[in-house]
């Protein structure tokens, strides 16, 4: 009675099911098995590409804006529309929605090459459509202050401090940033706790590589 919702009749049917309980069943145990069907995704060709009727799209991120932008073009290859979203599911529910897709496999092309692009704008990534993105794990060096031994006590006078050295970060690549309290904080560590943080910025969009 799935989407039944006159509770007059729910409890017509309970009270009849209940008149007529069998009791406990008393037969064997039946043991079941499905059959999982498997299937190996064949190498596709690109040979096999088909022009969509609906036209082609030229996709890439826009830093400035940090936004996706798709460029929707007619199979005579004139641009005909300029979408601008936030997100790869916003554009792609947008082509969707306003019928600009007619084939699946475009459809499905469309999610990758927008998840792509998506992820280069969120992670200061070079993005080219058609093109493996290229992602590098940054290999930042934390530079610690040296330990100076101290010198035992004395009665002669103590030299002068010496002016505090400042410590400049070094390190190859990039550094992954996040914002708190108005202020842009660097990651530089590299404790089990910074790297849970570091990869829940990247996947919530809070953070950017500089």
């Amino acid at each position: 009675m799935s989407g039944e919702a006159d509770t007059a009749k729910i409890l017509t049917r309970v009270n009849e099911l209940f008149e007529n309980n069998p009791g406990p069943f008393e037969g064997g145990i039946m043991e079941t098995k499905e059959e999982i069907r498997e299937a190996r995704a064949e190498i596709h060709p690109i040979t096999e590409w088909v022009r969509d009727p609906q036209g082609f799209f030229t996709i890439y991120p826009n830093a400035e804006r940090e936004e996706i932008v798709a460029e929707h073009h007619d199979s005579e290859g004139k641009m005909k529309s300029r979408i601008f979203g936030k997100s790869a599911e916003d554009i792609y529910h947008h082509i969707i929605n306003n019928n600009l897709v007619s084939r699946h496999d475009h459809a499905a092309y469309l999610g990758r090459e927008l998840t792509k692009a998506e992820l280069a704008m969120r992670n200061s990534l070079d993005y080219e459509q058609d093109a493996d993105l290229k992602i590098m794990k940054a290999n930042i060096e934390q530079i610690r202050e040296p330990v100076v031994p101290r010198e035992p006590e004395i009665s002669r006078p103590l030299p002068p401090k010496l002016p505090e050295r400042k410590i400049e970060r070094k390190g190859t690549g990039r550094f992954l940033t996040y914002i708190k309290g108005g202020r842009e904080i660097a990651l530089e560590d590299f404790t089990r706790q910074d790297n849970e943080f570091r990869g829940l910025l990247r996947e919530r969009g809070m953070s950017r590589v500089f």
